[in-house]
């Protein structure tokens, strides 16, 4: 169900009501309902709406889930992925991942023809700093926010990649390294999709219109096809 009304119209009160409503009916143990939002302040809002209701208290703790997209991709398919294969987490975040890429540029001679490069290009730190991955049939490629100035079988699109891939290796990432690596755990183990899917049966997506591809791809590939209402 797709429900639209203006700014103000109290959709927010609506879903309050509503989880305050299934909580009074909920039974399961291992079963949750899953409400999403895009912002940390969407997510408060509406744990204070529910913390109104004794019932919908329940919904505050295991089975169920509320928080944002960016925080579920991480809790349920990045996090997992990431130490399942012997990485770690030290933080996600834009800013710090782009102050440890200029860090690490500047170190020995690991990056010289990178520096080189970048030196030349009125956006190098730019390109260094917005460096990311994207899941490409099932593989983790690196990219920026526009075309690189070096073919990537290049010594500088080698050391370009090697760069990223070591921050990822010492646990630095940005937030959009979050979805590549979701997705790409997706695909890898298609299992994962039924599992998250059976766990949340039902799903509440707050502010629809403001998900973008990336975001909706991942939410399509985990509970498009499971049987989540």
């Amino acid at each position: 169900m797709d429900l639209q009304a203006a700014p103000g119209s109290g959709k927010t009160s609506l879903v309050g009501l509503k989880l305050a409503l299934l909580a009074k009916g909920w039974t399961s143990a291992t079963q949750g309902v899953c409400v999403l939002s895009h912002t940390n302040t969407a997510k408060d809002e509406i744990k204070q709406r529910i913390t109104a209701a004794t019932a919908g208290r329940r919904f505050l703790g295991y089975p169920h889930f509320i928080g944002t997209i960016q925080s579920f991709t991480h809790t349920f398919l990045a996090a997992p992925a990431i130490r399942g294969q012997g990485g770690r987490i030290v933080v996600v975040d834009d800013a710090a991942y782009a102050a440890a890429a200029q860090r690490t540029l500047m170190k020995g001679w690991d990056y010289a023809n990178l520096r080189s490069t970048l030196k030349h290009q009125q956006d190098g730190e730019r390109l260094l700093s917005d460096a990311q991955f994207v899941c490409d049939g099932g593989e983790l490629n690196v990219v920026s926010y526009r075309s690189l100035p070096f073919r990537s079988e290049s010594k500088s699109g080698g050391e370009f990649a090697a760069l990223k891939r070591r921050l990822a290796w010492a646990g630095i990432f940005r937030f959009q390294d979050m979805y590549a690596i979701a997705e790409r755990h997706l695909i890898r183990a298609p299992h994962l999709a039924r599992a998250i899917s059976s766990r949340f049966p039902f799903v509440l997506l707050d502010e629809m219109q403001d998900t973008d591809t990336l975001q909706l791809r991942l939410l399509d590939k985990v509970f498009g096809s499971g049987g989540a209402q």
